[in-house]
Formats: structure tokens, sequence, C-alpha cells
């Protein structure tokens, strides 16, 4: 991790701790990284995965040294990562979820996160929500209200289909309504308003 600097760079990097499995640097499986802050905290924590490992580790900043301060057991090798809510509106204080796919085993998994611990600006793994079971190889998943009103939506790139598909969410569920044709092998998304059409 590196940390701006007021000359517009960045200083000396912050190295991961003891606590992270010995990954090696390799290009595959895939790395994601997210980050997510408890109401009552000042900074981020981050999450980090890797595609080989079944667990994801939640890292936090401790005299200048990244530490480990919990993990997320997945039960799957996770080969995307967001965090975001789903389990409820969009709304001051809501308690994120997490959710995170798998390419090779054709599911992504919606886990909720302790609402009690993270009023207590912990991070604590709870149940999971949903499990949605996707052919294709998901890969990238991406939340974003598509239709505003209030629910975060899920939008899954689906590698060996060449497409994506969106899962609207119902007050809480998620149900699969379109799917769209995007290219060969697509890895990779990103979602934002980029005309003035306000969507």
């Amino acid at each position: 991790m590196y940390h701006g600097d007021s000359a517009g760079g960045f200083g000396e990097p912050l190295l991961l701790g003891d606590g992270l499995p010995e990954w090696g640097w390799r290009y595959k499986p895939v790395y994601s990284l997210r980050t997510l802050r408890p109401p009552t905290e000042t900074k981020d924590s981050l999450i980090v995965v890797h595609a080989d490992e079944i667990e994801g580790r939640v890292v936090v900043e401790t005299d200048e040294q990244l530490t480990v301060f919990s993990t997320v057991a997945f039960g799957m090798q996770p080969h995307d990562l967001e965090v975001a809510v789903l389990g409820g509106k969009m709304e001051e204080g809501a308690v994120p979820d997490i959710v995170a796919s798998n390419k090779d085993g054709g599911v992504v998994r919606v886990y909720g996160l302790d609402a009690l611990a993270w009023t207590r600006g912990e991070i604590v793994q709870g149940e999971v929500g949903q499990s949605l079971s996707i052919p294709g190889a998901p890969r990238d998943v991406e939340v974003v209200d598509l239709d505003g009103d209030g629910w975060n939506d899920l939008v899954v790139v689906l590698r060996n289909f060449n497409r994506t598909i969106i899962y609207k969410n119902n007050e809480g569920t998620l149900e699969a309504v379109t799917e769209m044709p995007v290219g060969v092998s697509p890895r990779q998304m990103a979602s934002g308003h980029l005309n003035d059409d306000g969507l």
C-alpha cells in the first residue's frame, strides 16, 4: 500500500505483515482487492483474496504496517470480489455485503456482515445471503442500482458465454432479468454515468 504525499506522489510502500499465505506473485490465478469502512472508523480496511485460497483476509494498518484483522470464509475460490449493500435498501448506516464469484464452479455468493459487529467498527462475517448458480464461468461482478429504485442490482460477466447477465434486486432477492452479448472471453467491466441520461 502506498500513501499519497503532499507533493502529489507516493511515499514508501507498506508491506503486508504476518497472516497471509505464501501466495507468491504470479499473474494467475486472480487476486482481487476491495476496501470497506465501518461507520465508527476513520479509515478503510482492505479485503484481499486470491483464487487459490477459499478465505479472504481483512487487512488494516496499525503502526505503519498492514496486518490481518480477520478472515472471510468463502468456501470456494474467489475470482472476483465486490463490497456493497445488497440485502437491503441503500440507506445511511446500511450494512454492506461481500459478493464473490467462482468461475470454475459457476457460482456467485452474497455474504452478509454481522450488523452488530459493524456498528462497533468490526468486520465479522455473517451468513450467506444468497448463492446463485450461474453457468458460463461467472468472472467479474459489479453492484450498481441500474433502475434507480434504491436497491442495488448485480451484473455478472460470463467469461465462457461471452455475455453479461443482470440480476435485479427485488427487495433483497436477486432475480435474473437480462443478458447481453459483450465480445470474446470478457473478464472485467466497470459501471458509471457515461452520458447525460441520468442512468
